[in-house]
Protein backbone atom coordinates (compact mmCIF):
# COMPACT_ATOMS: atom_id res chain seq x y z
CA UNK A 1 0.00 0.00 0.00
CA UNK A 2 1.94 3.26 -1.18
CA UNK A 3 2.36 5.90 1.72
CA UNK A 4 -0.32 8.83 1.98
CA UNK A 5 0.34 11.93 -0.53
CA UNK A 6 1.05 15.03 1.11
CA UNK A 7 -2.00 17.80 0.50
CA UNK A 8 -0.01 20.69 -0.59
CA UNK A 9 -1.94 24.25 -1.00
CA UNK A 10 -0.55 27.43 -3.41
CA UNK A 11 -0.97 31.03 -2.61
CA UNK A 12 -0.55 32.39 -5.88
CA UNK A 13 -2.36 30.57 -9.33
CA UNK A 14 0.67 31.90 -12.05
CA UNK A 15 4.58 31.92 -11.47
CA UNK A 16 6.69 30.81 -9.13
CA UNK A 17 3.18 29.10 -6.93
CA UNK A 18 2.35 26.50 -9.76
CA UNK A 19 6.13 25.84 -11.04
CA UNK A 20 6.77 24.39 -7.08
CA UNK A 21 3.73 22.89 -7.01
CA UNK A 22 4.70 21.14 -10.23
CA UNK A 23 7.57 19.49 -8.86
CA UNK A 24 5.86 18.55 -5.82
CA UNK A 25 3.01 16.88 -8.01
CA UNK A 26 6.04 15.19 -10.39
CA UNK A 27 7.58 13.81 -7.21
CA UNK A 28 4.44 11.37 -6.94
CA UNK A 29 4.90 11.51 -3.09
CA UNK A 30 2.45 14.68 -2.45
CA UNK A 31 -0.33 16.80 -4.38
CA UNK A 32 -1.57 20.18 -4.84
CA UNK A 33 -5.21 20.05 -3.57
CA UNK A 34 -5.84 23.43 -3.40
CA UNK A 35 -4.87 26.71 -5.13
CA UNK A 36 -5.79 30.39 -3.97
CA UNK A 37 -5.42 33.89 -5.87
CA UNK A 38 -7.14 36.83 -5.84
CA UNK A 39 -7.83 37.06 -9.85
CA UNK A 40 -9.59 33.96 -11.25
CA UNK A 41 -7.85 34.53 -14.41
CA UNK A 42 -5.02 33.11 -12.60
CA UNK A 43 -5.80 29.80 -12.70
CA UNK A 44 -6.07 29.68 -16.20
CA UNK A 45 -2.57 31.00 -16.34
CA UNK A 46 -1.09 27.81 -14.34
CA UNK A 47 -3.42 25.28 -14.37
CA UNK A 48 -1.43 23.22 -16.57
CA UNK A 49 1.61 23.27 -13.53
CA UNK A 50 -0.64 23.04 -10.64
CA UNK A 51 -2.62 20.32 -12.50
CA UNK A 52 0.67 18.33 -13.37
CA UNK A 53 0.28 14.89 -12.65
CA UNK A 54 -3.43 14.36 -12.61
CA UNK A 55 -3.95 16.62 -9.54
CA UNK A 56 -6.85 18.10 -9.28
CA UNK A 57 -6.58 20.99 -7.00
CA UNK A 58 -10.10 23.31 -5.38
CA UNK A 59 -9.43 27.05 -6.36
CA UNK A 60 -10.01 29.73 -4.32
CA UNK A 61 -10.12 33.73 -4.47
CA UNK A 62 -10.29 33.56 -0.86
CA UNK A 63 -6.95 32.55 1.08
CA UNK A 64 -8.31 32.41 4.49
CA UNK A 65 -11.29 29.88 2.81
CA UNK A 66 -8.03 28.07 1.85
CA UNK A 67 -6.29 27.77 4.97
CA UNK A 68 -9.29 26.18 6.65
CA UNK A 69 -8.83 23.23 4.96
CA UNK A 70 -6.69 20.42 7.11
CA UNK A 71 -5.75 18.31 4.66
CA UNK A 72 -2.98 20.29 3.42
CA UNK A 73 0.07 19.44 5.05
CA UNK A 74 2.34 22.18 3.32
CA UNK A 75 1.08 25.87 2.06
CA UNK A 76 3.40 27.25 -0.42
CA UNK A 77 3.56 31.44 -0.85
CA UNK A 78 4.69 31.93 -4.50
CA UNK A 79 3.82 35.58 -4.63
CA UNK A 80 5.33 38.53 -5.58
CA UNK A 81 8.13 39.22 -2.68
CA UNK A 82 6.45 42.38 -1.39
CA UNK A 83 3.93 40.09 -0.57
CA UNK A 84 5.73 37.44 1.35
CA UNK A 85 5.88 38.14 4.42
CA UNK A 86 1.79 39.12 5.04
CA UNK A 87 1.05 35.75 3.40
CA UNK A 88 3.77 33.69 5.33
CA UNK A 89 2.11 35.17 8.34
CA UNK A 90 -1.11 34.16 7.57
CA UNK A 91 -0.23 30.88 6.52
CA UNK A 92 1.70 30.24 10.21
CA UNK A 93 -1.04 31.45 12.28
CA UNK A 94 -3.94 29.68 10.83
CA UNK A 95 -1.12 26.47 11.63
CA UNK A 96 -0.02 25.39 8.70
CA UNK A 97 3.62 24.55 7.48
CA UNK A 98 4.89 27.24 5.19
CA UNK A 99 7.14 26.77 2.21
CA UNK A 100 8.11 30.78 0.83
CA UNK A 101 9.93 31.41 -2.30
CA UNK A 102 13.05 33.45 -2.16
CA UNK A 103 13.47 35.96 -0.94
CA UNK A 104 11.32 35.11 2.80
CA UNK A 105 10.98 38.32 3.41
CA UNK A 106 12.17 42.12 2.07
CA UNK A 107 13.27 43.29 5.51
CA UNK A 108 15.50 41.73 8.38
CA UNK A 109 12.98 42.50 11.47
CA UNK A 110 10.08 40.73 9.38
CA UNK A 111 12.51 37.35 8.60
CA UNK A 112 12.84 37.48 12.73
CA UNK A 113 9.10 37.99 13.20
CA UNK A 114 8.15 35.02 10.83
CA UNK A 115 10.84 33.02 12.80
CA UNK A 116 9.43 33.56 16.41
CA UNK A 117 5.68 32.91 15.04
CA UNK A 118 6.86 29.37 13.54
CA UNK A 119 8.52 28.10 17.07
CA UNK A 120 5.24 29.62 18.79
CA UNK A 121 3.21 28.13 16.44
CA UNK A 122 4.97 24.55 16.17
CA UNK A 123 5.50 24.61 12.62
CA UNK A 124 7.81 24.86 9.80
CA UNK A 125 9.16 27.10 7.64
CA UNK A 126 11.43 26.53 4.33
CA UNK A 127 12.72 28.85 1.72
CA UNK A 128 13.20 27.71 -1.47
CA UNK A 129 16.54 28.26 -2.48
CA UNK A 130 16.34 25.73 -5.72
CA UNK A 131 19.43 27.01 -6.92
CA UNK A 132 21.58 24.81 -4.26
CA UNK A 133 19.74 21.59 -6.12
CA UNK A 134 20.87 22.70 -9.52
CA UNK A 135 23.34 20.05 -11.52
CA UNK A 136 26.63 22.52 -11.33
CA UNK A 137 25.82 22.98 -7.37
CA UNK A 138 25.34 19.13 -6.58
CA UNK A 139 28.97 18.91 -8.52
CA UNK A 140 30.35 21.50 -7.13
CA UNK A 141 29.49 20.14 -3.51
CA UNK A 142 30.25 16.48 -4.55
CA UNK A 143 33.86 17.59 -5.43
CA UNK A 144 34.04 19.16 -2.06
CA UNK A 145 32.64 16.88 0.05
CA UNK A 146 34.91 14.09 -1.57
CA UNK A 147 38.19 16.58 -0.80
CA UNK A 148 38.95 16.04 -4.99
CA UNK A 149 39.68 19.99 -5.11
CA UNK A 150 41.54 19.65 -1.92
CA UNK A 151 40.65 22.04 1.09
CA UNK A 152 39.42 25.50 0.43
CA UNK A 153 40.70 28.25 2.03
CA UNK A 154 38.73 31.49 -0.05
CA UNK A 155 36.15 31.36 -2.36
CA UNK A 156 35.24 34.13 -4.67
CA UNK A 157 31.51 34.10 -6.07
CA UNK A 158 30.63 35.83 -9.00
CA UNK A 159 27.02 36.40 -10.52
CA UNK A 160 26.38 36.80 -13.96
CA UNK A 161 22.86 37.55 -14.12
CA UNK A 162 22.40 36.61 -18.27
CA UNK A 163 19.22 35.23 -18.78
CA UNK A 164 15.74 36.81 -17.93
CA UNK A 165 16.38 40.00 -19.47
CA UNK A 166 12.96 41.55 -19.04
CA UNK A 167 13.04 40.88 -15.04
CA UNK A 168 13.56 44.29 -14.32
CA UNK A 169 11.27 45.77 -16.33
CA UNK A 170 8.17 43.79 -14.98
CA UNK A 171 7.00 43.66 -11.25
CA UNK A 172 11.07 44.08 -10.18
CA UNK A 173 10.85 47.52 -12.04
CA UNK A 174 10.75 49.67 -9.26
CA UNK A 175 13.13 49.46 -5.89
CA UNK A 176 10.51 49.64 -2.76
CA UNK A 177 8.88 46.41 -4.64
CA UNK A 178 12.26 44.12 -5.53
CA UNK A 179 14.82 45.72 -2.92
CA UNK A 180 17.17 45.14 -5.53
CA UNK A 181 19.78 42.79 -7.07
CA UNK A 182 21.21 41.67 -4.00
CA UNK A 183 18.42 40.52 -2.49
CA UNK A 184 16.44 39.09 -5.69
CA UNK A 185 19.44 37.45 -6.85
CA UNK A 186 22.51 37.53 -4.39
CA UNK A 187 20.29 35.49 -2.11
CA UNK A 188 20.99 32.47 -3.80
CA UNK A 189 24.80 33.51 -3.66
CA UNK A 190 24.59 33.70 -0.17
CA UNK A 191 22.93 30.23 0.10
CA UNK A 192 25.15 28.47 -2.40
CA UNK A 193 28.71 30.04 0.13
CA UNK A 194 26.84 28.78 2.91
CA UNK A 195 26.03 25.29 1.64
CA UNK A 196 29.38 24.48 0.05
CA UNK A 197 31.33 25.72 3.27
CA UNK A 198 29.10 24.03 5.47
CA UNK A 199 28.64 27.27 7.90
CA UNK A 200 26.80 30.12 9.42
CA UNK A 201 27.62 33.88 7.45
CA UNK A 202 29.61 35.62 10.20
CA UNK A 203 28.79 39.30 8.38
CA UNK A 204 27.20 39.43 4.95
Amino acid sequence: MNARRLGIGIIGGMGRGPAVGMAFNLTGRAEVRAVADLNPAAFDVGRERFEAGGAKPDLYTDTAAMLRRRDLDWVVVGTPDRTHYALAKQVIESGHNVFVEKPMTQALPEADQLCALVAKAGVRLVVGCELRYSAFAETFRRLLRDGLIGRPVMGNFIDHVGTGYTFFLRDHRRKEWSRGLQTQKGIHTIDLINDFADAAPVRV
